[in-house]
């Protein structure tokens, strides 16, 4: 029985990446940038505003700070590369909890994502 999809996947394959976020409506992610000693992924300031590319819809005002820390995509065993992401979090993030506890003291929301989407035929 070949276990290949169409596109050369094995079945069963997933897109997988993970994210460790901060947010905040009061504490910047430059604060949190300078407390934890590591720059995010990807981050953004409340009153941000977020022109959509549907002309049609009105512009977003972001209504808090965003620090984010992420993995970058990639495609193969869903349990393999979850573990590897959550690994690869880890290494960057363990050695900074009393960091992040110093954070969490104050008014901000923490959240561990991990995103899968199935890739391979089945």
């Amino acid at each position: 029985m070949n276990t290949e999809t169409q596109v050369g996947l094995p079945e069963g394959s997933v897109k997988l990446s993970c994210e460790y976020a901060i947010t905040s409506v009061e504490v910047t992610s430059g604060e949190i940038t300078e407390v934890l000693a590591l720059e995010p992924s990807r981050h953004f300031a409340k009153g941000d505003q977020v022109i959509p590319k549907n002309p049609a819809r009105s512009t977003i005002v972001r209504f808090h700070h965003l620090w984010a820390l992420h993995t970058e995509p990639q495609i193969g065993d869903a349990l393999e590369l979850s573990n590897a992401h959550v690994r690869q979090l880890r290494v960057l993030l363990e050695p900074r909890i009393a960091a992040i506890e110093l954070i969490r003291r104050r008014r901000v929301r923490t959240n561990f994502q991990v995103w899968i989407k199935p890739m391979g035929g089945g």
